[in-house]
């Protein structure tokens, strides 16, 4: 593992999403407030923990000790506007704790729904809801996501990540994608 570049991303993630708003209370989870009543329930968990906090301040080791429910869910529960805000913790997450199953679960936020299912080409408005999804992030944020997908794909060999890039994320690079060795095809794939 890169040390060196981990630090790197890391560096240009808190300065890139320093001065993202938060989404406020009310916006965590869909339902806001009244769906936090019920702490039993996913969503009410993820509004206890992620109530009140920074994104600034979550880290891998405090969501696995001090969240109520299974780590990887988190972003599943939120709305689009809590996961934008809390995208950045969970990118740093994927980062330090490679092939993790937060790993897993941040990059399928970028990534167009139902990815797995529905070929590429055929759904055109999938990329579309990425795009509006993420559209309140300015080009360096999306670029710091870019950087950070690459290194996850390139350095860590993670294909899910690879295929965001390939599929979505490589227009926010510097630099054209190169084709990853030694990857098997996917009927699904994106097609650059």
């Amino acid at each position: 593992m890169n040390n060196n570049k981990i630090q790197s991303l890391k560096k240009m993630i808190l300065t890139n999403f320093a001065d993202l708003p938060h989404p406020g209370d009310n916006n965590i989870i869909p339902q806001g407030r009244s769906a936090a009543k019920d702490a039993d329930w996913e969503p009410g968990k993820v509004y206890k923990y992620f109530r009140d906090k920074r994104w600034q301040d979550i880290s891998y080791e405090h969501l696995i000790d001090n969240y109520d429910g299974p780590s990887q869910a988190c972003l599943n529960f939120m709305t689009e506007q809590a996961v934008r805000y809390f995208l950045p913790a969970f990118l740093i997450m994927s980062l330090e704790k490679d092939q993790s199953m937060v790993s897993f679960s941040v990059i399928l936020q970028l990534m167009p729904d139902d990815y797995s299912i529905t070929p590429w080409p055929e759904s055109p408005h999938k990329i579309e809801k990425l795009e509006n999804k993420f559209a309140p992030y300015s080009l360096k944020q999306k670029q710091t996501v870019a950087r950070a997908l690459e290194y996850l794909s390139f350095q860590l060999n993670d294909e899910d990540a690879f295929t965001a890039l390939e599929c979505y994320w490589h227009r926010f690079l510097d630099k054209p994608l190169p084709q990853k060795p030694n990857k098997k095809p996917k009927p699904n794939e994106c097609k650059r």
